[in-house]
């Protein structure tokens, strides 16, 4: 746009120092209203259908998001259910701070893990024809068939529970590792090995910044199945976490509690998600991007 002002400028006998600049700061403003907005209006659109779905099945069965709104505050600090079973006057938020340590701390380990081993799939060939089946095998495995492995293992403890997070979440980001390096473009390489570079300054400063994009799209989708993983993990015998409070919300057909103690756990992995996808950005700050239309 301010290449077309300026030569339309020259053209017309009209010296550069005359044209405005472009806003370009307010139409990145306005975008981002649009986006706002249509992400309100969206927001809008599943409250009303919630709603209305609420009317035809009954507030027992779907409790209308009205109702709720009182709840997801006053739920987090005192619960009489919870109070009543040994729990506490606490509320859901002790659970909830379980459950977000458990699931960060076991993605954490299963990220580390998983991008050593992918990296080592895609330099060694030999490494990667021994281990791809296992990991396709190990991938494949669901997760409520692996519970009781890990809790004859390790315990119905807080070790089961990162075993499995980190299991599942090693498997994921060890596939997407190995993948992204395996489809890099080999004429950067080469290029950078034509200019001198070893093997080993190839890999660090033109394939591991290559694969960040690609493997942070990993690592989010892993990320996120890890909060079920470790919810459905709790369910088999954990001190605390979001599973034990869906259990007992269960017995007594409490779907308020449950549906409140689901929007806390989506706000949690939705700051995880930004955290992500935030380090992304700042590590990828050099490549080019281009400007998303609404």
């Amino acid at each position: 746009m301010v290449a077309d002002q300026r030569r339309l400028a020259v053209d017309g006998g009209t010296s550069l120092a005359d044209v405005p600049p472009a806003p370009l700061l307010s139409i990145r403003w306005a975008a981002a209203a649009a986006r706002i907005a249509w992400g309100l209006l969206g927001f809008v659109v599943l409250l009303l259908v919630w709603r209305q779905l609420s009317t035809m099945l009954g507030p027992r069965r779907l409790p209308s998001p009205q109702s709720l709104w009182p709840a997801i505050f006053t739920d987090l600090y005192t619960n009489k259910i919870l109070e009543f079973q040994g729990g506490g006057n606490r509320g859901i938020w002790p659970h909830l701070l379980y459950t977000i340590r458990q699931t960060v701390l076991g993605s954490v380990i299963g990220t580390g893990v998983g991008i050593l081993l992918g990296i080592a799939m895609a330099r060694w060939h030999s490494f990667f024809v021994f281990m791809e089946v296992p990991v396709g095998a190990l991938r494949t495995i669901p997760p409520l068939a692996a519970i009781p492995f890990m809790v004859l293992w390790f315990g119905p403890s807080q070790v089961a529970q990162l075993a499995m997070v980190g299991y599942y979440v090693g498997v994921m980001v060890t596939v997407t590792a190995t993948t992204a390096i395996r489809n890099l473009d080999p004429l950067t390489q080469n290029f950078a090995r034509t200019l001198g570079a070893s093997e080993d300054r190839v890999f660090s400063t033109v394939v591991l910044p290559a694969i960040i994009p690609e493997l942070v799209g990993g690592i989010r989708v892993a990320v996120g199945v890890a909060w079920g993983i470790e919810v459905i993990s709790e369910l088999a015998g954990a001190p605390e976490g979001m599973g034990q409070v869906f259990s007992r919300m269960v017995a007594f057909q409490e779907l308020s509690v449950i549906i409140v103690g689901i929007f806390w756990v989506t706000v949690a992995a939705f700051i995880a998600d930004l955290f992500i996808t935030g380090t992304s950005d700042y590590l990828t700050r050099w490549a080019p991007r281009q400007e998303k239309r609404g």
